[in-house]
């Protein structure tokens, strides 16, 4: 993770919370469960997960 430049690493912590987002739930917003159910389906959820708190960018996806 170090090895990444920053403009990287600012792009995946952008990503990282679109994920957050499409994998949790809002209340008052509209959501589908697709999202869900293609991470899930990914097996990436322990991945995304673990970048996440190593970036600072929430917690574990839930």
């Amino acid at each position: 993770m170090a090895t990444l430049p920053a403009d990287a690493r600012a792009t995946l912590r952008v990503v990282l919370g679109i994920l957050g987002r499409k994998y949790g739930k809002s209340d008052g917003v509209y959501a589908t469960r697709l999202g869900r159910r293609q991470i899930d389906g990914s097996g990436l959820v322990g991945s995304i997960s673990s970048l996440r708190l190593q970036l600072g960018v929430g917690g574990p996806l839930a």
